[in-house]
Order: C-alpha cells, then structure tokens, then sequence
C-alpha cells in the first residue's frame, strides 16, 4: 500500500468549483429511427496546476458522441481540487500513465474519473438538450459505470454524496 492510499483514509479531497468553456454542439441530420443507445466519450485530465498547499486547478477535455444520429458534444473544463494532501495527489495526477505510482494509487485515479465524468455528462446532456440531441441512454450510461448516486451542490458544485 502507498503511503497516499494510507493517508486518503484520514484525509479526504474534494472537487468543486466546475468551469466549462469551448463548448461545442454537433447535431447530426437524423437517418431513420433510433433510440440513441450508443454513445463513445473521452475524458481526459492531464493538467493540474498547484494553486496553494490546499487548492489546485485541474483541467480537463471531455467530448461525448451519441451514435449513431443523434450528435457530438464537447468542450474543456476546469475544477478546483480540494485537499490537504496537495502536493501527493499532484505527483499522482502528474505522473506516467504506466509508472508504479499511479498503479498504487488506482482507487485515487479511478474515483477522481468517476466524478469528473458524471459531471461532464450532467453538463452535457444540459447543453445537448438545448440544441436538441436528447441524450435517452444517459441513465443506462451512469448506472454501466456506477455513478448514477454522484451528485453536486448546486451552488457550489461540490460533490456532496458518492
């Protein structure tokens, strides 16, 4: 065990504060009928730049495609990540993707994916909406990667409950 995993069960971290700009709709022309039940998405979160020893700016890329007429939704986006274990969690996130620290710290990297992506997907099933792609799989979607109980404050856009 690492000594990030040891120490993540005394303190916690938290995501907050969303930003999405960028944002881009495409809808597709509709070809026969179809009740949108494919979809393909990437996430990625490479950037993390250390604000204070409590507070970083973690940005990311998401872009969703609902298959197989239905559009593509995408846009950049940032959150503050939260905890008093900064400066650790940053050698996580800022690591090779194959290298031994974040395969110790998987649970860490996969949480953090999990709240991202159901926070991309809110939004973009939010922005998606007022052009017009219903996004009809979105409760199938969380439920397949076990994030339908993730939800935020509204206000603040923390995660309040997992």
């Amino acid at each position: 065990m690492s000594e990030l995993e040891g120490e993540s069960k005394k303190v916690r971290w938290a995501v907050g504060k969303f930003r999405f700009e960028d944002e881009h709709v495409e809808k597709w022309v509709k070809i026969g009928s179809s009740i949108n039940t494919e979809y393909s998405y990437n996430l990625e979160t490479p950037i993390i730049v250390p604000l204070n020893p409590t507070e970083g700016l973690l940005k990311f890329t998401f872009q969703l495609e609902l298959l197989p007429d239905k559009g593509k939704i995408s846009f950049n986006g940032d959150c503050y990540l939260f905890s008093s274990i900064l400066k650790p969690l940053i050698m996580v996130l800022s690591s090779d993707k194959n290298s031994i620290i974040r395969k110790k710290n998987k649970a860490f990297l996969d949480l953090l994916k999990k709240f991202l992506l159901k926070r991309c997907l809110d939004h973009a099933k939010r922005i998606g909406e007022k052009d017009g792609i219903h996004f009809n799989s979105y409760k199938f979607v969380l439920q397949h990667y076990g994030i339908e109980h993730i939800s935020f404050d509204n206000k603040e856009k923390k995660i309040i409950r997992y």
